[in-house]
């Protein structure tokens, strides 16, 4: 009688233990998949936020070349922000590059709020 009671006792032991374990496992998994979501999220904001030439910009913002070209001129646009210029040493005209993700985050303010 005490040995059946004693392999009852060991068995819930063994089975609370691999409860646990199971336990620990889906948790080391959600952390896991969490982990992956981070570094897959900080990988695209850190490709979010390059610069493109023009006809990339253009489709990447639904901007055309006028348009960007207004926005820099007016001040809308920030250097170092929203456009670089490239131009070589010595180059007369400007050579433009933008931030597609910065312009989008810009024109997804309320107007009065761009400032």
């Amino acid at each position: 009688m005490a040995d059946d009671i004693t392999l009852a006792r060991l068995t819930s032991l063994l089975q609370e233990a691999i409860a646990l374990q199971q336990q620990q496992q889906d948790n080391l998994r959600a952390i896991v998949a969490c982990a992956e979501q981070a570094v897959s999220i900080l990988a695209e904001s850190a490709k979010a936020d390059r610069f493109f030439d023009g006809p990339a910009a253009e489709q990447l913002t639904g901007f055309d070349a006028r348009q960007l070209k207004r926005y820099r001129e007016n001040g809308t646009f920030r250097q170092g922000v929203h456009y670089r210029d490239v131009r070589s040493a010595g180059a007369a005209k400007g050579d433009y590059q933008y931030n597609p993700a910065a312009i989008n985050r810009l024109f997804r303010q309320p107007a009065e709020k761009r400032a």
